[in-house]
């Protein structure tokens, strides 16, 4: 093999040579980059009511909002908290499971960023306007709720 140098890199001065430098090449393996990663990992809660529906094939799909805090600090150094509201779409069986999650409710969902576009009716001066909207939201494959039965009775026996 070769002699590590000052700080144990083959590469140092004392050590670079050629023909070392191309034999540990060829010996490092090179990890694979990942082609393409679309995750998404939120632990919130819930905001307004949730929206259940059905596709034309009569797949159930619910809709709910999921608030997370981002904390920052502003010009005068102290910490703020910013809700960031997040749109998420559950379709299948676990669509029926998230209808069932009431507002406020502490969840934990996995899924994958959706981007699309849908065609809304503007109303400007001239008259109305179709325009594409976009729209980006979670696909969720995965929801929980975290908040147990028995700990939002202890908080409503407490308030």
């Amino acid at each position: 093999m070769f002699k590590s140098g000052v700080g144990g890199s083959p590469f140092t001065e004392r050590n670079f040579h050629p023909h070392t430098t191309r034999r540990f090449i060829r010996r490092t393996k090179v990890p694979t980059p990942m082609n393409n990663l679309n995750r998404i990992t939120l632990l919130g809660n819930t905001g307004r009511e949730v929206k259940t529906a059905s596709t034309a094939a009569g797949k159930p799909v619910t809709r709910l909002s999921v608030a997370t805090n981002k904390r920052y600090k502003d010009d005068a150094g102290e910490w703020k908290t910013k809700p960031v509201w997040h749109q998420v779409v559950v379709f299948g069986d676990s669509a029926n499971y998230a209808a069932k999650i009431k507002p406020g409710s502490l969840v934990f969902v996995e899924g994958e960023m959706s981007c699309r576009e849908f065609e809304r009716e503007i109303d400007t001066p001239e008259g109305p306007v179709k325009v594409e909207w976009p729209v980006a939201e979670i696909v969720a494959f995965s929801i929980s709720a975290l908040n147990s039965e028995k700990g939002e009775k202890e908080k409503g026996a407490a308030a």
